[in-house]
């Protein structure tokens, strides 16, 4: 019986449905730091579409990583190295890992700082006293998330596009 060469309908799917939005809302993030609305612009509603975003995309990265974990991961190609199979691993843990790192931090940054967290029209409850202190931390996690998050990406989306048009090998068709 022949290996299948592609992740799962249900993982391509996720891929798409959370890596868009992702790169959305970094650039939501950014534009929010680095301040370049117009005075006129209604910010808070900018930031509960960010907060409602990011709560989506954390239950919809939950269920890619239960769909990812009960799926058989197409096996690289015969001709792929060790260390690029690796350094693929590590990529991949890592924006796993720094997506739950944003989501988090930014809970805990709203959280900390006594403000509302509204889902769409639901109220997000409050889990953390005000306490300056730890909603400074946690704004700095979320920025540095931000960071090493834009940078795994892009480092991702040229890896993707080498393997494409450079190696003309498997890999890239395993996510379409």
């Amino acid at each position: 019986m022949a290996e299948k060469s592609q992740y799962h309908i249900s993982l391509r799917i996720m891929h798409w449905l959370t890596g868009i939005p992702i790169i959305l809302m970094l650039i939501m993030g950014f534009c929010l730091k680095m301040e370049v609305f117009p005075d006129n612009f209604p910010i808070g509603k900018f930031y509960s579409l960010h907060k409602s975003t990011g709560i989506i995309l954390l239950f919809l990265l939950i269920l890619r990583l239960i769909c990812r974990l009960n799926s058989n991961i197409p096996p690289y190609p015969k001709n792929f190295s060790h260390f690029l199979a690796l350094i693929s691993k590590i990529t991949h843990t890592s924006l796993y890992i720094t997506v739950i790192g944003m989501a988090i931090s930014g809970y805990v940054m709203s959280s900390a700082s006594g403000k509302a967290i509204d889902f769409f029209l639901f109220n997000v409850p409050l889990l953390i006293d005000s306490n300056t202190d730890i909603a400074n931390a946690a704004q700095q996690s979320h920025n540095i998330c931000a960071y090493m998050l834009s940078t795994l990406i892009i480092v991702h989306i040229l890896a993707a596009l080498k393997h494409k048009f450079i190696d003309k090998d498997n890999i890239f068709n395993r996510i379409i």
